[in-house]
């Protein structure tokens, strides 16, 4: 009976997830849906079996058990790679959003219809995308940091380290800088 329960809890945290409405293929949720309430009916709270008998018998077989156990995990088999995708594809549109305050407008827009294209068809490609926006955020943000600090940098170095006195010091100390941001003019 232990058996079943692990099956019942997988199907139920399918139907569950945020993006189950989302899933396509509704033959396989209406699979799913089924087993799921078959299996539940003969569990009492989703514990313990509901059908014994009397005198303390299972009412149902073992192969019954194991049957509906079966159907189950094949169902939750069967929705699991839609949910997948749909969990992927939320997320590559979450990851564009993040972009919006990094990239321009036009970027947006057409990294968004990327994402809006991607079908269930392409699983591969939407890993591969949220991989790829994940790591353009990354270093895009890698190379804000870079500039502002660079350009903080340039007002900090004048005001904190000049000395009418040590100018050659300071005019090293100004060399040293541009040559870690070359693109700044001094």
């Amino acid at each position: 009976m232990w058996f079943i329960i692990g099956s019942v809890t997988k199907a139920k945290e399918a139907k569950n997830d945020a993006e189950y409405s989302k899933v396509t293929d509704t033959t396989h949720k209406t699979t799913l849906e089924e087993k799921y309430t078959a299996a539940t009916a003969l569990l009492e709270g989703e514990t313990k079996l509901a059908n014994l008998n009397a005198d303390g018998t299972l009412a149902t077989t073992q192969a019954s058990l194991e049957s509906t156990k079966t159907a189950l995990d094949a169902a939750v088999d069967a929705v699991k790679p839609d949910l997948d995708f749909q969990k992927t594809k939320t997320s590559a549109t979450a990851k564009v959003t993040e972009l919006e305050s990094l990239v321009n407008t036009a970027l947006k827009t057409e990294l968004q219809r990327q994402v809006d294209a991607l079908t269930k068809d392409h699983a591969t490609e939407a890993t591969t995308m949220l991989a790829n926006l994940t790591s353009l955020k990354e270093s895009l943000e890698s190379l804000q940091t870079l500039v502002s600090d660079g350009l903080k940098m340039q007002v900090d170095y004048p005001r904190n380290y000049y000395d009418a006195d040590n100018k050659s010091a300071f005019d090293d100390a100004l060399l040293k800088a541009s040559s870690v941001f070359p693109a700044f003019q001094w």
